[in-house]
């Protein structure tokens, strides 16, 4: 199956389980163990309506974490650009790209987005831990504080998201599987 196969496939999965059908009873739709595979893979993504519903509050808190560092870093990126490279305009609008990408990708309930998110959070700590070693100035302090909360609650709230959207998946976005080795799903 190509990537647009496998496109078409999740938004058709997806569509029907936020329709309200049971995810397994799609998952038995399809007989062949490869697709099989494939679409226990992609309902393991896909969290349910209820429970989008029953976190929508706790998921529009991880957008505004995500959204905060990405004006810190519009910030940050315009003055090195404006100060230090007055010809990288481009820089300015590529710096917060990935984080508009995780914002798109957690409005939407990816379980995808909730995974960069944690990884990207945990590269973004380290990062952050440096600004402090070398800014002192009341300014940097104050951007490195806010990013520091930001990172470390948009890496909590991802983490609780992602096992209380998703509980029968597993991290790496698989869906778990009972004693015979068939996947479970949420209903």
């Amino acid at each position: 199956m190509n990537k647009d196969e496998r496109k078409q496939l999740y938004k058709a999965v997806e569509k029907r389980v936020l329709a309200g059908e049971r995810k397994s009873a799609i998952y038995a739709e399809y007989p062949d163990e490869q697709d099989a595979k494939l679409v226990a893979r992609v309902l393991a993504q896909i969290p349910t309506p209820e429970r989008r519903k029953q976190f929508s509050f706790l998921n529009w808190t991880l957008i505004t974490a995500i959204g905060i560092l990405a004006v810190i870093k519009l910030f940050v990126v315009t003055l090195l650009v404006l100060t230090e490279i007055p010809k990288g305009a481009i820089l300015i609008l590529l710096a917060p790209a990935i984080n508009i990408f995780l914002i798109w990708a957690v409005a939407k309930f990816k379980g995808v987005g909730y995974l960069l998110v944690i990884a990207f959070g945990l590269t973004g700590l380290s990062k952050v831990m440096e600004g402090f070693e070398q800014g002192s100035h009341p300014l940097d302090l104050a951007i490195n504080t806010t990013s520091l909360v930001c990172v470390a609650v948009s890496i909590v709230i991802a983490f609780v998201l992602m096992k209380k959207l998703l509980p029968q998946t597993s991290f790496f976005l698989t869906s778990k599987k009972d004693d015979s080795g068939s996947p479970v799903f949420e209903e």
